[in-house]
């Protein structure tokens, strides 16, 4: 069955619990949904949060709502770098055959091609995280946390929600990235320039020590 990719952005409602939370593609958006699946009984279709289907509410509707809403960010690096190994890197998936990407494409032209995408003609993988946590130009999402500090955050963020807490899987891992010229770092700086700025993001980071 083909993954449900229609609801982003868009939060899931988890009217059991009263949240929302908005999954953003590759930043643990498996791990949480499986987690939120538990939280409710529902059994995953094919061991797969993505074919699994959940009660969704938009972006508008969250900004509007009075439920507590989260979402996790990554840094925009680390982020690109896990959809170019996932999608790309060894053989490419069919969401990313309508674009100009091939198989075994490297790193650095992959990001040549993404600098080039706006954001509503992007995939959600690649999408600006931005574009997940604000509304039109407000954000919508009340709590929004970081995957670097994953374990940390969703902890805080059981006990805010009152949720029983339990650690989340790791069901897709990236890996070590390698570190990268500063030529790269800056075309994709510019092109996820507003997460970066708006989640507060280092931009000289994960640099070859000698470009």
């Amino acid at each position: 069955m083909a993954r449900i990719d229609d609801t982003w952005p868009a939060g899931i409602l988890v009217p059991k619990r009263n949240f929302v939370y908005i999954p953003i593609p590759k930043v643990a958006c498996t791990s949480i949904k499986a987690r939120i699946a538990k939280l409710e009984n529902k059994h995953l279709l094919n061991n797969d949060p993505h074919q699994t289907q959940f009660q969704t509410i938009s972006l508008e509707a969250t900004y509007n709502s009075p439920l507590p809403s989260f979402a996790f960010v990554r840094h925009p690096v680390d982020r690109l770098y896990s959809c170019w190994k996932d999608k790309v890197s060894q053989n490419i998936t069919k969401e990313f055959s309508r674009f100009p990407f091939y198989s075994g494409m490297s790193f650095k032209d992959f990001v040549d091609v993404v600098k080039d995408i706006p954001d509503d003609e992007a995939d959600g993988h690649f999408r600006s995280q931005y574009a997940y946590v604000y509304h039109r130009s407000f954000k919508a999402v009340t709590y929004v946390a970081k995957l670097e500090n994953c374990e940390e955050e969703w902890r805080n963020i059981s006990d805010w929600l009152k949720l029983p807490y339990a650690p989340l899987e790791t069901r897709n891992s990236t890996g070590t990235r390698q570190p990268i010229s500063s030529a790269l770092l800056e075309l994709i700086h510019d092109r996820y320039e507003i997460d970066f700025n708006k989640f507060n993001y280092e931009v000289d980071y994960g640099r070859k020590k000698k470009d």
